[in-house]
């Protein structure tokens, strides 16, 4: 019952461990995702699963038994815009941590929530520069803030996968299928949304105080709070030293393309035409 747990992450895309025909059926398209990038996210990750969050994951013990696993693994997949608008039925999602089963069941789970944990961030090249391009107009000093910009992008990844650890921790690693089974029998106290926000579980770890939601909507909120920040602290462990956030730029083969964009934002990348005499 002590022994160690832990969690692990799996680097992939979405759209290359889906069936063929389901990816053309739905015209899901493909994550933007060089081999040089994925490798980039696997160094990332393997460096995540070193954090007290994923070596020392502190679980619902309510929940643990002795057949709960020693680990498990998140899947963390790139996905394209198209994917990530079908799973959540909106245009502004930048990732999810996937909970229910898509329609038409792709991974063959035939419940109505996932037997596994996935996560997934959206990673589409244009789109990508158009939110960077998109920041920077709004600033005053152009090239002043460009590591703050492609770290909020990227903190979509560590935002996504707190949201994962925090429902593993209360689901004492079990998948959120599981928890619907033994919560509709009567076996377990809690529920899906319990486990994903902690709502009546656990008081969470706010503004550095514990803070035990007073309903349903409140408890929203506060999940929302707690994993963005937990996703700032682990990306701030993480993209260090050789992995610093600008280092995605060269594995994603996007350099030139970012500073074009980031220091063309305010001027529109044209010179103003010298007025005709």
């Amino acid at each position: 019952m002590n022994k160690a747990r832990r969690i692990k992450i799996k680097v992939s895309v979405f759209e290359d461990v889906l069936p063929k025909d389901f990816v053309e059926d739905y015209e899901l398209g493909r994550a933007w995702a060089t081999p040089d990038m994925l490798a980039w996210w696997q160094r990332v990750m393997s460096e995540l699963e070193k954090s007290s969050a994923l070596a020392q994951p502190k679980l619902n013990q309510n929940l643990v038994v002795a057949a709960t696993p020693k680990e498990i693994t998140i899947e963390f997949m790139l996905c394209s815009r198209n994917s990530i608008e079908e799973i959540t039925g909106t245009d502004q999602a930048l990732g999810c941590h996937l909970v229910s089963t898509m329609d038409g069941d792709p991974f063959n789970e035939e419940t109505n929530l996932a037997t596994k944990y996935r996560v997934l961030m959206v990673s589409d090249r244009e789109e990508f520069l158009e939110r960077m391009a998109d920041l920077a107009d709004d600033h005053i000093i152009p090239g002043s803030c460009d590591r703050i910009f492609l770290q909020s992008w990227l903190n979509t990844a560590f935002h996504e996968i707190a949201h994962a650890v925090l429902f593993a921790e209360n689901a004492g690693f079990m998948s959120p299928h599981e928890i619907e089974s033994l919560s509709d029998a009567g076996d377990i106290d809690n529920d899906v949304f319990d486990c994903a926000t902690g709502y009546g579980i656990r008081p969470l770890d706010i503004h550095d105080k514990k803070r035990w939601s007073d309903d349903m909507e409140s408890a929203r909120e506060d999940m929302e709070v707690y994993v963005e920040a937990l996703g700032s602290h682990l990306q701030d462990q993480v993209l260090v030293g050789d992995l610093h956030p600008m280092s995605f730029l060269e594995a994603a083969e996007i350099e030139d393309e970012f500073h074009r964009v980031m220091g063309d934002a305010l001027d529109g990348g044209d010179e103003t035409p010298d007025p005709q005499p």
